[in-house]
């Protein structure tokens, strides 16, 4: 606080004036910090809130507690759902593409930060824990709400197959670098030398990083 006397001075004032309730202390710590970062101006240097970090270090890990699915926003602002093979939101009924319209009753901000959401469908996994989703069905434009219970989710960080153009070519894909991949890489490429692969094809599009 001897640093920054003049906020000391702006809270003391808004305890002493401020007529309406105040935000809890650390949303207002948490938008502190984000205007001493932004006035960097550097994009790269930015602040995750510590519930988020926790949930992207245990992803990293390969290994959290959720229902199973990535999000993406797409060109209109929805937040789009694509769900893992034999996860809880797959077996809930969600589909590729499907758009997500509240979780628990709360409408999705058109604001707010991915992270934020993917935040809100994670969780400790223990009887009755999970998550209400409302869905809208990108096949059929039908909405509806669903609880989607909270599972250890393994997410895979490495894809392989043979091509089917050439029976010789193995195709391995890394899509980001977390504490399973090496495992997940040694199975990979004993399961491809298995099938007689002379060569690979090693994919690295879109990954994030994670843990090198």
């Amino acid at each position: 606080s001897g640093r920054y006397p003049l906020l000391d001075e702006v809270q003391g004032l808004l305890d002493r004036h401020f007529l309406r309730t105040q935000p809890p202390d650390d949303v207002r710590e948490y938008a502190a910090i984000r205007g001493v970062l932004s006035s960097l101006n550097d994009r790269f240097t930015f602040f995750i809130e510590p519930p988020v970090a926790a949930s992207e270090s245990d992803a990293l890990a390969g290994t959290y507690g959720g229902i199973g699915v990535q999000i993406k926003r797409n060109s209109q602002g929805e937040i789009e759902l694509y769900p893992y093979a034999d996860s809880p939101a797959q077996k809930a009924g969600i589909a590729n593409g499907d758009i997500l319209l509240a979780v628990n009753g709360q409408t999705l901000d058109p604001g707010m930060p991915q992270d934020s959401i993917d935040q809100m469908m994670r969780g400790e996994v223990k009887e009755g824990s999970g998550v209400e989703l409302s869905v809208r069905r990108v096949a059929d434009g039908e909405e509806f709400t669903q609880f989607i219970p909270f599972d250890v989710i393994n997410v895979p960080s490495v894809i392989w197959r043979v091509l089917p153009e050439d029976a010789a070519l193995g195709y391995v894909q890394i899509t980001q670098f977390t504490g399973r991949t090496p495992d997940e890489l040694t199975t990979a490429l004993a399961d491809l030398q298995g099938q007689n692969v002379r060569a690979l094809v090693l994919d690295l599009r879109s990954n994030t990083g994670g843990l090198l």
